[in-house]
């Protein structure tokens, strides 16, 4: 009975999200060219110096900003745990265990991951993105 309470509380527990704490404090002017796909709703570009290993910030809406650590959930220690967007655009993916994630919130669509990439706090005043923790 001992047992079957232990294993009980262990399914219950809250996966440990072990992609390491780095700190973000960047700021993209969107009127600088190498930002320019960020000015469509859709577009996204990599910010390659930032996060664990990347960051993908993405265009939601006039006003919403979307930015996520391109380090996978599933396995995070691997070499090529590093997700990609995918052709559509709408997904990020990991090319080694195949986990995709949506690309406007993070959330786990398929494959074995099943913690959300980790997400970074936007602020925008018209011309200026602002990226944090």
């Amino acid at each position: 009975m001992l047992l079957l309470a232990s294993l009980a509380g262990l399914s219950c527990k809250k996966q440990k999200d072990n992609i390491p704490d780095i700190y973000v404090d960047e700021f993209l002017y969107l009127t600088q060219p190498s930002n320019v796909n960020l000015n469509a709703i859709g577009g996204y570009i990599y910010l390659h110096n930032a996060g664990a290993r990347g960051i993908i910030v993405y265009r939601k809406s006039t006003s919403e900003f979307t930015a996520l650590d391109r380090n996978c959930t599933f396995d995070p220690n691997a070499a090529c745990a590093t997700v990609i967007v995918d052709n559509t655009a709408f997904f990020a993916e990991d090319t080694c265990c195949k986990s995709k994630f949506q690309i406007n919130n993070g959330q786990v669509t398929s494959g074995p991951a099943s913690l959300p990439l980790k997400s970074y706090q936007t602020e925008f005043n018209g011309t200026v993105l602002h990226i944090f923790n």
